[in-house]
């Protein structure tokens, strides 16, 4: 397996590991949701690059747990997902900061509440957030000791 497709394979996982925080973040505030911008910047800014960034996170730092040499046990493995998870998360807030303070013309009330709104996402989908990089970072793992070290040890076999 090449270093490419362990870093596509690791960014697909994570991205799909980051949208369950995204759908159940959704879930809990339904009630109280009241779309500020038009759906399509609604859909871009809470949906597109919360997994957008898990999967760039995956992509940069999750295919490490692909690779035998890097990561040597479970336990390494679920805190690379962990660390992958909130890594994703901070470059959501960055990304998303950058982009309502470029359509809000940077005011300072605004750049205050969205950090309160960081904070209260993080307490209510955070957990979340963190199990889901551990369980996708435990389940890449487990991939990999099924499909991709049988695959080498194999072809090792039959030279």
């Amino acid at each position: 397996m090449t270093e490419l497709s362990r870093r596509l394979l690791a960014g697909i996982w994570f991205a799909v590991m980051g949208a369950i925080p995204v759908a159940f973040y959704f879930l809990i505030s339904s009630q109280d949701y009241r779309p500020r911008f038009s759906v399509n910047f609604n859909l871009l800014l809470f949906v597109g690059i919360p997994i957008l960034m898990a999967g760039l996170s995956g992509f940069a730092l999750g295919y490490t747990i692909l690779e035998a040499k890097e990561v040597k046990s479970l336990g390494q493995a679920i805190v690379r997902g962990l660390i992958v998870s909130l890594l994703s998360y901070f470059f959501f807030f960055i990304a998303s900061s950058l982009i309502l303070a470029v359509s809000n013309n940077a005011e300072s009330s605004f750049i205050i509440g969205w950090t309160i709104f960081f904070f209260y996402g993080f307490l209510l989908a955070g957990w979340l957030i963190a199990i889901m990089g551990m369980v996708g970072g435990c389940l890449l793992y487990l991939y990999r000791l099924k499909r991709i070290d049988n695959r080498e040890l194999g072809s090792n076999s039959r030279s």
